[in-house]
């Protein structure tokens, strides 16, 4: 019997001046982690979790402009699911 194919979870990565510029557009801003150091750490114990649960992750380097102007074309607000959509968007294309 065939295995199925392993799941690969996108989790989408921000440089200190990417995560400053998602910070000033995003529509739920105050939802994100209220500094970058946090989004470090949240990241890390994040990517930990899902290692030990056996799933496999990728670290997805969002630039911002690109994320604002995909939302554009797709008519969706800057928020967390549409960021989400977008690191789906980067793994499917192969960016």
């Amino acid at each position: 019997m065939e295995q199925p194919a392993e799941i690969l979870i996108g989790m989408g990565w921000y440089s200190q001046k990417e995560w400053h510029k998602l910070k000033a557009v995003a529509t739920d801003s105050n939802a994100l982690d209220d500094t970058y150091e946090d989004f470090l750490k949240n990241f890390a114990k994040a990517r930990n979790l899902m290692k030990k649960q056996g799933k496999k992750t990728k670290k997805v380097r969002i630039i911002v402009s690109d994320l604002v102007n995909w939302c554009a074309e797709q008519k969706l607000p800057v928020d967390k699911k549409s960021r989400s959509a977008f690191v789906t968007h980067k793994l499917q294309s192969g960016e």
